[in-house]
């Protein structure tokens, strides 16, 4: 039996490196399957973690865990990245005011937007437009 050790170690360390090399390399795994479905949906105000781990069928805190280890960032500062990111494009192409923009990405609260928005560029929604206009 004790002979059996190393043979199932090294069989346990070639399984889960055939995990991590095929897992990453698929666009149907459950984290590729939550981006999309979050690029998607990311403007529905009311999304939450639940909705997504129910999409790609994994329990909140599995879908939690899982997520994370392979984006090395959280479910809510992924969802806010996207989300800031889309009001950036929008603040350079359209001149929807800001608080239009932060419905249109996501935020029910306005003044709320604003706060992520410069916590994440360093930058007021409106500062972001002005030197992004004046640098085109």
């Amino acid at each position: 039996m004790e002979n059996d050790l190393p043979a199932a170690t090294g069989l346990m360390r070639q399984a889960i490196a055939y995990r991590d090399t095929h897992d990453s390399a698929q666009s149907n795994t459950p984290v590729a399957c939550a981006r999309a479905y979050l690029a998607q949906h990311f403007n529905n105000p009311n999304l939450m973690l639940q909705d997504v781990a129910g999409f790609v069928g994994m329990s909140n805190s599995r879908f939690s865990t899982v997520f994370t280890q392979k984006t090395n960032i959280t479910f809510t500062k992924y969802l806010t990245e996207l989300r800031v990111g889309k009001a950036r494009e929008l603040l350079q192409a359209t001149e929807l005011r800001s608080s239009q923009i932060a419905y249109e990405v996501g935020f029910n609260d306005p003044h709320y937007f604003s706060y992520l928005f410069k916590k994440e560029t360093g930058m007021t929604p409106s500062e972001y437009r002005r030197e992004k206009n004046t640098t085109k």
